[in-house]
């Protein structure tokens, strides 16, 4: 049973969170109101906590011949066996890449593995099911 770990900052909720926690923190520095400030300061240091226990629990863990997501609060079981293909694609505005899973033919699942253990990752599947296709390097 081989575990991979999700990259930290390769989501686009980090940018919503770096814009609720701003604009929360301007509600705290706001000196007329004292409970509003203090009901501020407990509901950012809530996302905070919720965010980074959603970091720490997401990973990706390969089970004999089937993928099991864990993210947050969610698990999700992929058979390997049915994937189809699989893209390496680039995120906008940042460096990083993210991994797309096509199980179906309209269907599309991201996973965005830690960068140094894309290419592992990529191999990892391919040993279980070697009719999988690769595409490299999209951008999206």
């Amino acid at each position: 049973m081989k575990t991979y770990k999700q990259s930290i900052l390769s989501h686009y909720s980090y940018i919503g969170l770096v814009f609720t926690l701003s604009s929360l923190s301007i509600t705290v520095f706001n000196p007329r109101h004292f409970e509003v400030n203090i009901l501020s300061l407990i509901l950012i240091f809530s996302i905070i906590a919720l965010y980074i226990f959603v970091v720490i629990r997401s990973r990706y863990i390969f089970a004999s011949n089937e993928l099991l997501i864990c993210s947050g609060f969610d698990k999700k079981k992929i058979d390997i066996n049915r994937i189809e293909a699989i893209s390496k694609t680039k995120v906008l505005f940042t460096n990083n890449y993210k991994l797309q899973l096509h199980p179906r033919r309209y269907n599309q699942i991201d996973l965005y593995p830690k960068q140094a253990d894309i290419d592992n990752f990529i191999n990892e599947i391919i040993n279980i099911n070697p009719n999988i296709i690769v595409k490299e390097l999209m951008i999206n």
